[in-house]
């Protein structure tokens, strides 16, 4: 399965998503993870997106418009990006927007339409092999 990966910020292509994580909500609800999304600059390719613990985001280019066609074998490599509190957070500024919607597996968070993922084959914050 071919994945886009975002180089620019002016022109993204992303194709992955990948675990949220954590972020402090009222005590008297149970702790749920905000998705937070940076923009990181990888040596190769330039500014990509990338989850708050440095791994990129990818995304795949037939979902445009919530279309999920990555499921079973697939979301095992390419994992999906979820936001379990179903709110998003960006240290940076993006030129395309970040929403969320609803799916069996969870609150996929989406770029310009897109669902975002993680690839499994990315081992170290930075790592870019979905490409």
């Amino acid at each position: 399965m071919k994945r886009l990966i975002v180089t620019s910020l002016a022109a993204f292509a992303l194709a992955a998503c990948g675990q949220a994580t954590s972020a402090s909500v009222p005590s008297a609800s149970p702790r749920l993870a905000n998705a937070v999304i940076n923009v990181a600059t990888n040596p190769s390719l330039g500014s990509v997106l990338a989850t708050d613990g440095g791994r990129t985001l990818y995304y795949f280019t037939p979902e445009r418009g919530g279309t999920i066609a990555c499921t079973g074998s697939c979301a095992q490599a390419w994992v999906p990006f979820l936001s379990p509190s179903g709110l998003l957070t960006t240290r940076s500024a993006l030129p395309g927007t970040l929403a969320t919607i609803h799916r069996p597996e969870g609150v996929r968070v989406t770029y310009s339409e897109w669902p975002l993922y993680t690839f499994a084959g990315d081992q170290a914050p930075g790592d870019a092999h979905g490409q």
